[in-house]
């Protein structure tokens, strides 16, 4: 089985829009989806509604479920929204019962938190001295340090450590 992501959209303390991909629940899928939905947004932060969400989310693949795309297409009738291809690809919902089912699937997460600029990524875990694994690790991040957090990924990948010294991170980080 693989490892279950779930992409979520937040504004103003409000979750607007959800997506599963059932293959992306690693570090760097996770990582990369995220600048996705970022980058598409890059010029225009200051605010995201959920007609936003969901075409942010639609860069990545994503389509909305059967339920949702009938309460888009209902709400916004002159947009064209994509229908979701499968799990693999993303599925995309904006109700809330849909949306609380597809963050019960995630096994990661990543929340996209637009009014703040930052990121809630539960996608790393820690292990003890003999690599064993110990319990998930969240970690909060500013939009600004997130190519940061992606080279080092990457550096700890090529130097075949995988593993990440949290506390000599020189990133945004909120404790």
């Amino acid at each position: 089985m693989g490892q279950r992501l779930n992409i979520e959209i937040w504004n103003e303390g409000k979750r607007l829009a959800n997506a599963y991909y059932h293959w992306s629940g690693y570090s760097f899928s996770t990582l990369y989806e995220t600048m996705k939905i970022i980058k598409a947004r890059e010029n225009n932060m200051d605010k995201v509604y959920e007609l936003d969400a969901i075409h942010l989310l639609e860069v990545t693949g994503a389509g909305l479920s059967d339920n949702s795309l009938k309460i888009a297409t209902k709400k916004y009738p002159d947009e064209h929204f994509k229908a979701c291809t499968g799990r693999n690809n993303g599925l995309l919902a904006i109700d809330e019962k849909d949306m609380d089912e597809i963050r019960r699937w995630g096994e990661a997460r990543s929340e996209i938190h637009f009014d703040t600029e930052t990121i809630i990524l539960d996608t790393f875990y820690t292990v003890d001295e003999d690599g064993e694994y110990i319990d998930s690790c969240v970690i909060e991040i500013k939009f600004s340090d997130l190519k940061g957090l992606i080279e080092l990924c990457i550096k700890a990948m090529n130097n075949r450590t995988y593993k990440i010294d949290w506390k000599a991170l020189k990133l945004g980080m909120t404790e």
